[in-house]
Protein backbone atom coordinates (compact mmCIF):
# COMPACT_ATOMS: atom_id res chain seq x y z
CA UNK A 1 0.00 0.00 0.00
CA UNK A 2 1.41 3.37 -1.03
CA UNK A 3 1.94 5.67 1.94
CA UNK A 4 0.53 9.13 1.54
CA UNK A 5 1.30 12.23 3.55
CA UNK A 6 -1.54 14.54 4.54
CA UNK A 7 -1.09 18.24 3.82
CA UNK A 8 -2.59 21.24 5.59
CA UNK A 9 -5.46 21.15 3.09
CA UNK A 10 -8.32 18.68 3.69
CA UNK A 11 -8.47 16.13 0.89
CA UNK A 12 -4.96 16.87 -0.45
CA UNK A 13 -2.16 14.30 0.01
CA UNK A 14 1.47 14.05 -1.15
CA UNK A 15 2.72 10.68 -2.39
CA UNK A 16 6.33 9.46 -1.93
CA UNK A 17 7.07 9.81 -5.65
CA UNK A 18 6.13 13.50 -5.58
CA UNK A 19 2.70 13.06 -7.09
CA UNK A 20 -0.43 14.55 -5.54
CA UNK A 21 -3.57 12.70 -4.54
CA UNK A 22 -6.81 14.61 -4.06
CA UNK A 23 -9.99 13.24 -2.57
CA UNK A 24 -13.41 14.76 -2.03
CA UNK A 25 -16.83 13.80 -0.81
CA UNK A 26 -19.60 15.88 -2.31
CA UNK A 27 -23.35 15.76 -2.68
CA UNK A 28 -24.39 14.80 -6.19
CA UNK A 29 -26.72 17.32 -7.76
CA UNK A 30 -28.50 14.49 -9.58
CA UNK A 31 -29.04 11.95 -6.79
CA UNK A 32 -28.66 14.04 -3.64
CA UNK A 33 -26.37 11.35 -2.21
CA UNK A 34 -22.80 11.56 -0.97
CA UNK A 35 -20.22 10.71 -3.58
CA UNK A 36 -16.47 10.11 -3.02
CA UNK A 37 -14.01 10.82 -5.81
CA UNK A 38 -10.19 10.51 -5.86
CA UNK A 39 -7.65 11.58 -8.43
CA UNK A 40 -3.86 11.41 -8.79
CA UNK A 41 -2.05 14.45 -10.19
CA UNK A 42 1.48 14.54 -11.65
CA UNK A 43 4.54 15.52 -9.62
CA UNK A 44 5.81 19.07 -9.93
CA UNK A 45 2.42 20.76 -9.81
CA UNK A 46 2.15 23.91 -7.69
CA UNK A 47 0.03 23.60 -4.57
CA UNK A 48 -2.26 26.38 -5.79
CA UNK A 49 -2.92 24.46 -9.03
CA UNK A 50 -3.63 21.28 -7.05
CA UNK A 51 -6.24 23.18 -5.05
CA UNK A 52 -7.81 24.43 -8.25
CA UNK A 53 -8.04 20.85 -9.52
CA UNK A 54 -9.68 19.85 -6.24
CA UNK A 55 -12.25 22.61 -6.67
CA UNK A 56 -13.05 21.46 -10.21
CA UNK A 57 -13.35 17.87 -9.03
CA UNK A 58 -15.82 18.86 -6.31
CA UNK A 59 -17.95 20.67 -8.87
CA UNK A 60 -17.90 17.65 -11.19
CA UNK A 61 -18.76 15.30 -8.32
CA UNK A 62 -21.95 17.24 -7.68
CA UNK A 63 -23.04 16.50 -11.24
CA UNK A 64 -24.89 18.53 -13.82
CA UNK A 65 -27.50 19.74 -11.36
CA UNK A 66 -25.01 20.63 -8.67
CA UNK A 67 -24.94 24.32 -9.53
CA UNK A 68 -28.64 24.92 -8.97
CA UNK A 69 -29.82 26.85 -5.88
CA UNK A 70 -31.45 23.70 -4.50
CA UNK A 71 -28.27 21.67 -4.89
CA UNK A 72 -26.18 24.42 -3.25
CA UNK A 73 -28.60 24.53 -0.36
CA UNK A 74 -28.36 20.74 0.09
CA UNK A 75 -24.57 20.96 0.03
CA UNK A 76 -24.53 23.49 2.84
CA UNK A 77 -27.04 21.63 4.98
CA UNK A 78 -25.15 18.38 4.42
CA UNK A 79 -22.04 19.85 6.07
CA UNK A 80 -19.99 21.78 3.51
CA UNK A 81 -17.06 23.03 5.56
CA UNK A 82 -15.43 26.44 5.32
CA UNK A 83 -12.39 24.71 3.76
CA UNK A 84 -14.56 23.02 1.12
CA UNK A 85 -16.13 26.31 0.17
CA UNK A 86 -12.76 28.10 0.24
CA UNK A 87 -11.36 25.69 -2.36
CA UNK A 88 -14.34 26.28 -4.65
CA UNK A 89 -14.15 30.02 -4.08
CA UNK A 90 -10.43 30.10 -4.85
CA UNK A 91 -10.87 28.10 -8.05
CA UNK A 92 -13.42 30.60 -9.34
CA UNK A 93 -11.38 33.63 -8.27
CA UNK A 94 -8.26 32.28 -9.93
CA UNK A 95 -9.89 32.54 -13.36
CA UNK A 96 -10.47 36.28 -12.92
CA UNK A 97 -7.30 37.56 -11.25
CA UNK A 98 -3.58 37.48 -11.96
CA UNK A 99 -1.71 34.30 -10.90
CA UNK A 100 0.18 36.27 -8.24
CA UNK A 101 -3.10 37.46 -6.68
CA UNK A 102 -4.54 33.93 -6.68
CA UNK A 103 -1.41 32.61 -5.00
CA UNK A 104 -1.63 35.41 -2.43
CA UNK A 105 -5.23 34.43 -1.66
CA UNK A 106 -4.23 30.78 -1.33
CA UNK A 107 -1.39 31.61 1.07
CA UNK A 108 -3.56 33.75 3.35
CA UNK A 109 -6.30 31.12 3.43
CA UNK A 110 -4.06 28.13 4.04
CA UNK A 111 -1.73 29.73 6.58
CA UNK A 112 -3.89 32.10 8.61
CA UNK A 113 -7.59 31.42 8.06
CA UNK A 114 -8.41 27.77 7.36
CA UNK A 115 -6.27 26.31 10.19
CA UNK A 116 -8.67 28.02 12.63
CA UNK A 117 -11.98 28.10 10.74
CA UNK A 118 -11.59 25.49 7.99
CA UNK A 119 -13.20 22.53 9.77
CA UNK A 120 -16.33 24.46 10.82
CA UNK A 121 -19.56 23.81 8.87
CA UNK A 122 -20.14 26.79 6.58
CA UNK A 123 -23.82 27.02 7.48
CA UNK A 124 -22.97 27.18 11.20
CA UNK A 125 -20.22 29.80 11.00
CA UNK A 126 -21.14 32.36 13.65
CA UNK A 127 -20.14 35.82 14.73
CA UNK A 128 -18.49 34.37 17.83
CA UNK A 129 -16.31 32.18 15.56
CA UNK A 130 -15.19 35.31 13.71
CA UNK A 131 -14.57 37.16 16.97
CA UNK A 132 -12.43 34.27 18.21
CA UNK A 133 -10.45 34.35 14.96
CA UNK A 134 -9.92 38.12 15.31
CA UNK A 135 -8.52 37.60 18.81
CA UNK A 136 -6.10 34.95 17.49
CA UNK A 137 -5.04 37.17 14.56
CA UNK A 138 -4.21 40.03 16.92
CA UNK A 139 -1.93 37.77 18.97
CA UNK A 140 -0.32 35.89 16.06
CA UNK A 141 3.48 35.92 15.90
CA UNK A 142 6.09 35.00 13.33
CA UNK A 143 8.61 32.23 13.91
CA UNK A 144 11.02 34.88 15.13
CA UNK A 145 8.59 35.76 17.91
CA UNK A 146 7.81 39.19 16.46
CA UNK A 147 4.23 40.33 15.89
CA UNK A 148 2.96 40.57 12.33
CA UNK A 149 2.76 44.00 10.71
CA UNK A 150 -0.59 45.77 10.63
CA UNK A 151 -0.76 45.52 6.81
CA UNK A 152 -0.31 41.74 7.00
CA UNK A 153 -3.11 41.21 9.52
CA UNK A 154 -5.38 43.57 7.59
CA UNK A 155 -4.72 41.48 4.47
CA UNK A 156 -5.94 38.32 6.24
CA UNK A 157 -9.12 40.13 7.30
CA UNK A 158 -9.86 41.36 3.77
CA UNK A 159 -9.65 37.84 2.35
CA UNK A 160 -11.77 36.37 5.14
CA UNK A 161 -14.55 38.96 4.84
CA UNK A 162 -14.64 38.65 1.05
CA UNK A 163 -14.85 34.86 1.30
CA UNK A 164 -17.66 34.95 3.87
CA UNK A 165 -19.69 37.62 2.07
CA UNK A 166 -19.49 35.61 -1.15
CA UNK A 167 -20.65 32.50 0.73
CA UNK A 168 -23.60 34.43 2.14
CA UNK A 169 -24.59 35.65 -1.33
CA UNK A 170 -24.08 32.28 -3.01
CA UNK A 171 -25.68 29.98 -0.45
CA UNK A 172 -28.25 32.31 1.05
CA UNK A 173 -26.95 32.00 4.61
CA UNK A 174 -29.29 33.67 7.12
CA UNK A 175 -26.72 36.27 8.21
CA UNK A 176 -23.20 37.53 7.53
CA UNK A 177 -21.13 36.50 10.59
CA UNK A 178 -18.52 39.18 9.83
CA UNK A 179 -21.10 41.97 10.02
CA UNK A 180 -20.31 44.59 12.67
CA UNK A 181 -17.21 42.68 13.80
CA UNK A 182 -14.28 45.02 14.38
CA UNK A 183 -11.23 44.15 12.22
CA UNK A 184 -8.16 42.83 14.02
CA UNK A 185 -5.82 45.52 15.26
CA UNK A 186 -2.24 44.37 15.19
CA UNK A 187 -0.07 45.25 18.15
CA UNK A 188 2.68 47.84 17.58
CA UNK A 189 5.80 46.16 16.18
CA UNK A 190 8.16 49.05 16.83
CA UNK A 191 9.16 51.91 14.58
CA UNK A 192 10.84 50.81 11.38
CA UNK A 193 12.10 53.23 8.79
CA UNK A 194 11.17 52.32 5.23
CA UNK A 195 14.10 50.87 3.34
CA UNK A 196 15.54 53.55 1.07
CA UNK A 197 18.98 54.73 -0.01
CA UNK A 198 20.30 58.25 -0.24
CA UNK A 199 22.18 59.52 -3.30
CA UNK A 200 25.59 58.58 -1.92
CA UNK A 201 24.50 55.07 -0.91
CA UNK A 202 22.88 54.50 -4.30
CA UNK A 203 26.06 55.53 -6.09
CA UNK A 204 28.13 53.14 -3.95
CA UNK A 205 25.72 50.30 -4.65
CA UNK A 206 25.83 50.82 -8.41
CA UNK A 207 29.64 50.98 -8.40
CA UNK A 208 29.80 47.71 -6.46
CA UNK A 209 27.37 45.98 -8.85
CA UNK A 210 29.37 47.11 -11.87
CA UNK A 211 32.59 45.72 -10.36
CA UNK A 212 31.17 42.40 -9.15
CA UNK A 213 28.45 41.47 -11.65
CA UNK A 214 28.72 43.81 -14.66
CA UNK A 215 26.21 41.70 -16.62
CA UNK A 216 23.50 42.70 -14.07
CA UNK A 217 24.46 46.38 -13.85
CA UNK A 218 21.92 47.62 -16.43
CA UNK A 219 19.05 45.94 -14.56
CA UNK A 220 19.98 47.57 -11.28
CA UNK A 221 20.58 50.93 -12.97
CA UNK A 222 17.13 50.99 -14.56
CA UNK A 223 15.46 49.92 -11.34
CA UNK A 224 17.40 52.60 -9.48
CA UNK A 225 16.44 55.46 -11.79
CA UNK A 226 13.17 54.49 -13.47
CA UNK A 227 11.25 53.22 -10.44
CA UNK A 228 9.88 50.26 -12.39
CA UNK A 229 8.68 47.16 -10.61
CA UNK A 230 10.94 44.15 -11.16
CA UNK A 231 8.20 42.29 -13.03
CA UNK A 232 7.80 45.25 -15.40
CA UNK A 233 11.55 45.45 -15.96
CA UNK A 234 11.86 41.80 -16.93
CA UNK A 235 8.90 41.99 -19.32
CA UNK A 236 10.56 44.78 -21.35
CA UNK A 237 11.17 44.21 -25.05
CA UNK A 238 13.57 46.32 -27.08
CA UNK A 239 10.48 47.56 -28.94
CA UNK A 240 9.28 49.12 -25.66
CA UNK A 241 12.22 51.55 -25.68
CA UNK A 242 11.36 54.66 -27.68
CA UNK A 243 14.65 56.55 -27.80
CA UNK A 244 13.37 59.22 -30.20
CA UNK A 245 10.67 60.32 -27.74
CA UNK A 246 12.66 59.49 -24.62
CA UNK A 247 10.14 57.05 -23.14
CA UNK A 248 9.81 53.50 -21.88
CA UNK A 249 6.48 51.88 -22.69
CA UNK A 250 5.46 49.80 -19.68
CA UNK A 251 2.62 47.60 -20.88
CA UNK A 252 3.14 44.21 -19.25
CA UNK A 253 4.73 42.42 -16.33
CA UNK A 254 6.24 39.02 -15.53
CA UNK A 255 5.38 37.02 -12.45
CA UNK A 256 6.78 33.57 -11.76
CA UNK A 257 7.58 33.07 -15.43
CA UNK A 258 4.14 34.15 -16.67
CA UNK A 259 3.55 37.24 -18.79
CA UNK A 260 0.61 39.37 -17.67
CA UNK A 261 -0.62 42.95 -17.50
CA UNK A 262 0.91 45.48 -15.12
CA UNK A 263 -0.02 45.43 -11.44
CA UNK A 264 -2.56 48.22 -11.95
CA UNK A 265 -3.76 46.78 -15.31
CA UNK A 266 -2.92 50.16 -16.86
CA UNK A 267 -0.04 50.78 -19.30
CA UNK A 268 2.11 53.85 -18.71
CA UNK A 269 5.15 55.71 -19.99
CA UNK A 270 8.34 56.24 -17.98
CA UNK A 271 11.30 58.47 -18.74
CA UNK A 272 14.09 57.05 -20.89
CA UNK A 273 17.15 59.28 -20.53
CA UNK A 274 20.31 59.43 -22.61
CA UNK A 275 22.25 57.95 -19.68
CA UNK A 276 19.86 55.00 -19.53
CA UNK A 277 20.24 54.35 -23.26
CA UNK A 278 24.03 54.42 -22.94
CA UNK A 279 23.82 51.81 -20.16
CA UNK A 280 21.42 49.69 -22.24
CA UNK A 281 23.72 49.77 -25.30
CA UNK A 282 26.62 48.55 -23.15
CA UNK A 283 24.31 45.85 -21.80
CA UNK A 284 23.40 44.70 -25.32
CA UNK A 285 27.05 44.55 -26.33
CA UNK A 286 27.86 42.54 -23.19
CA UNK A 287 25.14 39.99 -24.02
CA UNK A 288 26.78 39.45 -27.40
CA UNK A 289 30.30 39.27 -25.93
CA UNK A 290 29.20 36.69 -23.34
CA UNK A 291 27.31 34.75 -26.02
CA UNK A 292 24.16 34.62 -23.91
CA UNK A 293 21.29 32.62 -25.37
CA UNK A 294 18.94 35.58 -25.19
CA UNK A 295 21.12 37.95 -27.21
CA UNK A 296 19.14 37.35 -30.41
CA UNK A 297 15.71 37.58 -28.80
CA UNK A 298 13.63 40.67 -28.15
CA UNK A 299 13.81 40.64 -24.35
CA UNK A 300 15.95 43.42 -22.91
CA UNK A 301 16.95 41.38 -19.86
CA UNK A 302 16.73 37.67 -20.76
CA UNK A 303 17.76 34.97 -18.34
CA UNK A 304 20.80 32.81 -19.00
CA UNK A 305 18.50 30.36 -20.81
CA UNK A 306 16.82 33.06 -22.88
CA UNK A 307 13.57 33.20 -20.89
CA UNK A 308 12.15 35.59 -18.32
CA UNK A 309 14.14 36.55 -15.26
CA UNK A 310 12.59 36.80 -11.81
CA UNK A 311 13.05 39.39 -9.07
CA UNK A 312 14.67 36.74 -6.86
CA UNK A 313 17.52 36.40 -9.37
CA UNK A 314 18.81 39.77 -8.13
CA UNK A 315 18.95 38.76 -4.47
CA UNK A 316 22.55 37.53 -4.46
CA UNK A 317 24.03 40.28 -6.69
CA UNK A 318 22.35 43.00 -4.61
CA UNK A 319 23.28 41.41 -1.28
CA UNK A 320 26.92 41.05 -2.35
CA UNK A 321 27.08 44.62 -3.67
CA UNK A 322 25.38 46.05 -0.57
CA UNK A 323 27.88 44.29 1.66
CA UNK A 324 30.85 45.65 -0.28
CA UNK A 325 29.33 49.15 -0.26
CA UNK A 326 28.86 48.93 3.51
CA UNK A 327 25.11 49.56 3.33
CA UNK A 328 22.97 48.75 6.36
CA UNK A 329 19.93 46.56 5.83
CA UNK A 330 18.79 44.49 2.88
CA UNK A 331 18.61 45.95 -0.63
CA UNK A 332 15.87 44.61 -2.91
CA UNK A 333 14.17 45.83 -6.11
CA UNK A 334 11.43 47.24 -3.87
CA UNK A 335 14.01 49.24 -1.90
CA UNK A 336 15.27 50.70 -5.19
CA UNK A 337 11.70 51.59 -6.18
CA UNK A 338 11.14 53.33 -2.85
CA UNK A 339 14.46 55.11 -3.29
CA UNK A 340 13.36 56.59 -6.62
CA UNK A 341 10.09 57.70 -5.03
CA UNK A 342 11.89 59.33 -2.10
CA UNK A 343 14.67 61.04 -4.06
CA UNK A 344 12.16 62.51 -6.53
CA UNK A 345 10.10 63.88 -3.65
CA UNK A 346 13.18 65.37 -1.99
CA UNK A 347 14.13 66.95 -5.32
CA UNK A 348 10.83 68.82 -5.35
CA UNK A 349 9.28 66.88 -8.24
CA UNK A 350 5.51 67.28 -8.47
CA UNK A 351 3.67 64.30 -6.98
CA UNK A 352 1.55 63.91 -10.11
CA UNK A 353 4.74 63.38 -12.13
CA UNK A 354 6.00 60.84 -9.60
CA UNK A 355 2.69 58.95 -9.66
CA UNK A 356 2.85 58.76 -13.45
CA UNK A 357 6.51 57.66 -13.51
CA UNK A 358 6.13 54.93 -10.88
CA UNK A 359 2.58 53.85 -11.68
CA UNK A 360 1.05 54.55 -8.27
CA UNK A 361 -2.74 54.33 -8.13
CA UNK A 362 -3.04 57.23 -5.70
CA UNK A 363 -1.11 60.08 -4.10
CA UNK A 364 -1.44 58.23 -0.79
CA UNK A 365 0.63 55.40 -2.28
CA UNK A 366 3.33 57.85 -3.31
CA UNK A 367 3.46 59.17 0.24
CA UNK A 368 3.35 55.70 1.78
CA UNK A 369 6.40 54.54 -0.17
CA UNK A 370 8.44 57.59 0.72
CA UNK A 371 11.16 56.67 3.17
CA UNK A 372 12.14 60.12 4.39
CA UNK A 373 15.10 59.71 6.75
CA UNK A 374 15.54 61.57 10.02
CA UNK A 375 18.61 63.27 8.52
CA UNK A 376 16.53 64.61 5.62
CA UNK A 377 13.95 65.95 8.07
CA UNK A 378 16.74 67.50 10.17
CA UNK A 379 18.24 69.23 7.12
CA UNK A 380 14.83 70.59 6.08
CA UNK A 381 14.16 72.09 9.53
CA UNK A 382 17.70 73.51 9.66
CA UNK A 383 17.14 75.25 6.30
CA UNK A 384 13.87 76.69 7.59
CA UNK A 385 15.57 77.96 10.74
CA UNK A 386 18.35 79.56 8.69
CA UNK A 387 15.79 81.63 6.75
CA UNK A 388 14.21 83.02 9.92
CA UNK A 389 15.80 85.84 11.94
CA UNK A 390 15.78 84.70 15.55
CA UNK A 391 15.82 87.62 18.04
CA UNK A 392 18.79 87.65 20.35
CA UNK A 393 18.47 87.90 24.15
CA UNK A 394 19.73 91.48 23.99
CA UNK A 395 16.90 92.46 21.63
CA UNK A 396 14.35 91.42 24.23
CA UNK A 397 15.83 93.49 27.12
CA UNK A 398 14.17 96.86 27.98
CA UNK A 399 16.11 100.05 27.37
CA UNK A 400 17.79 101.67 30.42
Amino acid sequence: MTMQKATRHPGVFKLPDGKWKIRTTAVSGETGKLKEVTKTLPAGMREADVLLQLGHMKAQARGAGGDSPAARSRTVTCGLSVSDYAVQWLSRRATRVRPSVATNYEAKLSLFILPHLGNLPLAELSRSDIEDWVALAEKAKMKSGKAYARETVTGWWRVLTTLVKDAVAEHGLPADPTSRVRPPKARPTGRREKGTLNQEELAKLLEAVKRQTPERYAEVYLLAYSGMRAGELYALDWDDLDEARGRILIRKSVWNGHLDSTKTDSPREAALTAAMMAVLREHKALLVALERRGQYGNLVFPSDTGGYRTATSLQKPLAKAAKEAGLPGRVTPQVLRRTVNTLLLLSGVDRIVIRSQLGHVSEQMTERYAGISVQAKHDAVARMEARKKVPSTADSLPEI
